[in-house]
């Protein structure tokens, strides 16, 4: 019969000698996960391009933060929760102010519905904002989204 003391000393030697073989605990510097295989290919990510712009107003400032936001309307959705955003500031742009948005081509297909919206702030107030969304059918593709917003009301 053994005695644990013997069986922690197997373990140890076991250890010692895996430890040795591999290298030094404690020097990981990569650390991988690895998905498991499927038969689905992987999702593409598209860029779409359009520009914002409106109809009246004066320059904007330097400094004023862009944010363009598309959501999934298929599943009846709201405009909640964004599925893809792009943010930034102005260093003297005007509009019309181009803007590129990556999303998924997935969501671009047949029966998808997709609403864009952008917004245009300064110092934390709104400036300009999407009145109504801008609507993309799936299955017909986009025309370069011109999205325009106004003041908000007084």
């Amino acid at each position: 019969m053994r005695t644990p003391t013997r069986s922690l000393a197997a373990i140890a030697l076991l250890f010692t000698s895996l430890t040795l073989s591999a290298g030094l605990i404690g020097c990981v510097t990569k650390v991988e996960t690895v998905a498991p295989k499927s038969n689905a290919t992987p999702r593409t990510m598209v860029n779409l391009n359009g520009t914002i712009t409106y109809r009246t107003g004066g320059a904007l400032p330097d400094g004023a933060e862009i944010i363009v936001e598309a959501f999934d309307l298929s599943q009846g959705g709201a405009l909640t929760t964004p599925i893809s955003q792009s943010r930034w500031n102005t260093t003297g742009e005007q509009v019309p102010i181009p803007f590129t948005l990556t999303i998924d081509q997935a969501r671009l297909q047949r029966g998808k519905r997709l609403a864009l919206r952008a917004t245009i702030r300064a110092n934390g107030a709104t400036l300009y904002y999407s009145s109504a969304p801008f609507l993309i059918d799936g299955g017909v593709p986009p025309v370069p989204p011109e999205l325009i917003v106004v003041p908000p009301a007084r």
